[in-house]
């Protein structure tokens, strides 16, 4: 891939946007799911953080496959939306909310943009993409 136009289009932003809320859906299910099967809290620990990091890359993989020659803009533009997501969601919780501060501070909001478009990447590679 030696020239990458990451100037996100209509149709790059289309797709991003339920990209993004897998991302964020995903996360939020496998936290909750992984919580729960092994017994910790991973409401204020990093494990948040790596189960975002995974769905967010997965995401954009998948992306990457779909889109070939437009998936590491679009995974681009879907970790800027799951990003904003995060941030969306962290203005409007009200004082005794409990979250992880992390997923939705900006550890979070930078993760889902730096996990996700390494995936776009790899694969519109793995699908034969210029």
């Amino acid at each position: 891939m030696t020239d990458v136009n990451l100037k996100p289009t209509a149709a790059d932003l289309v797709v991003a946007l339920p990209a993004a809320l897998l991302i964020f859906i995903s996360t939020a299910l496998f936290t909750s799911l992984a919580g729960t099967a092994i017994g910790w809290d991973l409401s204020s620990t990093w494990g948040g953080l790596v189960i975002l990091a995974g769905t967010a890359f997965i995401t954009g993989l998948i992306i990457g496959l779909v889109r070939k020659d437009r998936g590491p803009s679009t995974a681009l533009a879907a970790g800027e939306m799951a990003a904003v997501i995060f941030l969306v969601l962290r203005l409007v919780a009200r004082d005794g909310d409990s979250f992880n501060t992390l997923i939705f501070g900006l550890p979070g909001m930078v993760v889902a943009i730096v996990a996700c478009f390494p995936g776009g990447v790899l694969g519109a590679r793995l699908r034969g993409g210029s």
